[in-house]
C-alpha cells in the first residue's frame, strides 16, 4: 500500500518538473520564432505588405506542426495577419505566447502565437509512468528482501 502511495507521489514530482521542463522549452522556441519571423518581416510590416506577411505565417505554420496559429499586429495593436492550421485551439492542449517585435530597441508590432502541447504531454504522461513503475518495483523489491531478513 505504501509502495503505491510513494509511486504516485513520485509521478506526481515528475509530472511537475517535465512540465515546467515543456513549458520553458515552449517559451524559448516561441521567443526564436517571434524574433526570427518578426526581424525577417520588419520591411513588411513597416509598409504593410500584407501578402508577404500572410505567406511567412502561412509557411511557418506549415512547417512546424506544433505552432498551431500565428497573429501578427502593428504598432497600435490593429491585427494586420492571421493565419492558423484550422484545428481546434481550445483544446486545453495549447499555449499561447504573445511577443513585441522590435528592431533597435523601437516596437514595431507584436506576435501571438499557439503552440501544441499534445506531443510534450503525450510524452509527459509516459515519463510519469515510468517513474511510478520503478518507484513500485524498487519499493517492492526492498521491501520483499526487508521482509526475507527478518
Amino acid at each position: 500500500m505504501i509502495a503505491v502511495l510513494v509511486g504516485i507521489a513520485i509521478g506526481e514530482v515528475e509530472r511537475r518538473f517535465e512540465t515546467t521542463r515543456l513549458n520553458t522549452a515552449l517559451q524559448e522556441q516561441a521567443d526564436l520564432t517571434i524574433s526570427l519571423i518578426g526581424g525577417l518581416l520588419i520591411e513588411s510590416l513597416l509598409v504593410r505588405d500584407i501578402p508577404v506577411i500572410d505567406t511567412a505565417l502561412k509557411e511557418a505554420v506549415k512547417r512546424n506542426p506544433k505552432l498551431l496559429a500565428i497573429t501578427v499586429y502593428d504598432g497600435n495593436g490593429k491585427q494586420l495577419s492571421h493565419f492558423d492550421d484550422a484545428v481546434d485551439t481550445d483544446s486545453g492542449e495549447t499555449l499561447n505566447y504573445s511577443k513585441d517585435i522590435l528592431f533597435d530597441g523601437e516596437k514595431f508590432g507584436f506576435m501571438d502565437i499557439i503552440w501544441s502541447t499534445a506531443q510534450g504531454q503525450e510524452m509527459i504522461a509516459h515519463h510519469v509512468n515510468i517513474a511510478r513503475i520503478k518507484t513500485f518495483t524498487t519499493l517492492t523489491i526492498i521491501s520483499t528482501l526487508f521482509m526475507a531478513l527478518v
